[in-house]
């Protein structure tokens, strides 16, 4: 659900839906191209993008080396006994990234 007409949806290019609201991109076997789906919302005047979600996306963007900066925050409440990474596997163009940052 939309409160307004300004979104975007990003979809894999495969499904071949079409319309001016929607952009399809290439995929592979780690997920949408986020080269694809930056370069799409920059196409239509987005020059910044917040990214919030799980280690799939967060591990994906920067392993793309499209972070410019992070804001990470945690809460002081654990919920469940079961533990889940906040990052995926990164490559080491974004390990370097990451250590240098620090």
């Amino acid at each position: 659900m939309f409160a307004d007409d300004n979104y975007l949806v990003v979809h894999d290019a495969k499904l071949g839906t079409k319309g001016e609201k929607h952009v399809g991109v290439a995929s592979d076997s780690d997920g949408l191209s986020v080269e694809g789906a930056l370069s799409a919302l920059l196409e239509r005047g987005v020059k910044s993008v917040l990214v919030e979600g799980g280690p799939k996306l967060w591990t994906s963007f920067l392993n793309a080396g499209m972070v410019d900066e992070i804001y990470w925050f945690q809460s002081p409440i654990i919920l469940g006994s079961r533990g889940v990474n906040a990052l995926g596997d990164l490559n080491k163009e974004a390990q370097a990234w990451m250590a240098a940052d620090a």
